[in-house]
């Protein structure tokens, strides 16, 4: 019995070298999935930031057959006719009029709301045609108007002093 003798592990290093791999290799792999979380989050972010959900709300709005629109733009401009076509890039915008307010008596001084009326576009020194092509991007929103607004009544009776005598 004596030659048997009691195991003693020792401080090998190639013993703990199997660990050491494992550790190593479960450091990169959590290394590698954050790198690819980071990536795949940049290009969501990319994705929705430049192009955006394909759906534009404006191209879903409903326009009322026959009647009159108002369209705000971003600059705070808002022109009133009638939109004969829209889709994701553009609205068509006919038979368009806008407010403008009448000339002050004293310098200085700013139009107030009721001096505000609807006037024709067309009559300006450049002499535009009766179409607006407006890109979606510089529309805020689109309303339909009712024909009992002051609006509508405004281009109402500006299409009847303008329409020719009989």
């Amino acid at each position: 019995m004596s030659d048997i003798k009691p195991f003693i592990r020792s401080n090998n290093t190639q013993m703990e070298q199997p660990h050491e791999v494992s550790r190593i290799f479960f450091q990169s792999k959590k290394i590698l999935s954050i790198i690819i979380t980071v990536i795949i989050l940049a290009l969501v972010g990319y994705w929705l930031f430049s192009n955006g959900p394909t759906t534009n709300y404006l191209s879903t709005f409903q326009v009322k057959e026959g009647g009159w629109q108002a369209v705000f733009l971003n600059n705070n401009q808002t022109f009133f006719g009638r939109v004969t076509a829209i889709n994701q890039e553009v609205v068509v915008l006919e038979e368009i009029y806008y407010l403008q307010g009448q000339p002050a008596l004293q310098t200085g001084e700013q139009p107030k709301e009721t001096d505000l009326y609807v006037r024709k576009l067309g009559k300006e020194a450049h002499g535009p045609e009766d179409k607006m092509i407006i890109p979606i991007s510089s529309i805020s929103y689109l309303e339909n108007l009712s024909i009992d607004g002051t609006i509508v009544r405004s281009i109402l009776r500006n299409n009847d002093k303008e329409a020719p005598a009989k």
